[in-house]
């Protein structure tokens, strides 16, 4: 996959399918919605094609040290929440804990930095480039829901972008300095395990 332009047209290709295909009112499962699968497949066939596997160690320190900071981060915006008064949808979304901290970090590593990440990196070498890309349309796919959840949620969805948009650049930035998919993955897991505890501890 050399052509630039075929690396461009990818975006608008998977936000296109993506927001505008009926997705949510297909569930495996009763927790696996089928939009997750669109994304998984359309993730490791553009990993497939860009022909090349980063699994690069990370310094165990190092694995600790952005463990505390997405920890740290993520108890931040769930203050922020709590103290704005905020109401959350989570807990009104089918299999959310198998979403949170399974299924988001997983495929949506997968995507944002396996996939999209480097089709980005392919066409730029200058990192601040591409670190903002990373949260940037990381931020963007969290956007949708804006579009079609009750306005009762909304004062929250937009702060879920902002803080989408930071948080995608930080894992942008550990993918990109360890080049391992890996370490994206287990800091969004983090990060969301945190919001999974709040939740069941009732401060969302």
């Amino acid at each position: 996959m050399n052509s630039p332009i075929l690396k461009i047209v990818l975006i608008p290709i998977y936000f296109s399918a993506s927001w505008f295909i009926p997705w949510p009112d297909y569930e495996l499962f009763g927790i696996f919605p089928t939009y997750l699968i669109f994304d998984l497949l359309f993730s490791l066939i553009i990993l497939s094609l860009m022909k090349s596997k980063e699994f690069n160690s990370v310094p165990t320190k190092d694995l600790l040290r952005y463990s505390l900071g997405a920890t740290v981060f993520s108890v931040i915006c769930i203050g922020m929440i709590y103290i704005a008064g905020f109401v959350t949808p989570f807990k009104f979304i089918s299999g959310y804990e198998y979403k949170l901290i399974i299924f988001a970090p997983i495929i949506e590593e997968l995507l944002f930095r396996g996939a999209f990440h480097r089709v980005y990196r392919s066409l730029t070498q200058n990192r601040t480039h591409i670190v903002f890309f990373s949260g940037l349309i990381f931020s963007v796919s969290h956007a949708y829901s804006l579009l079609h959840t009750p306005d009762m949620y909304r004062p929250f969805l937009i702060f879920q972008v902002a803080y989408t948009f930071i948080l995608g650049a930080l894992l942008g930035f550990l993918y990109e300095k360890y080049k391992n998919i890996l370490l994206p993955i287990f800091i969004h897991f983090i990060f969301n395990l945190i919001f999974l505890l709040a939740l069941e501890c009732e401060y969302l």
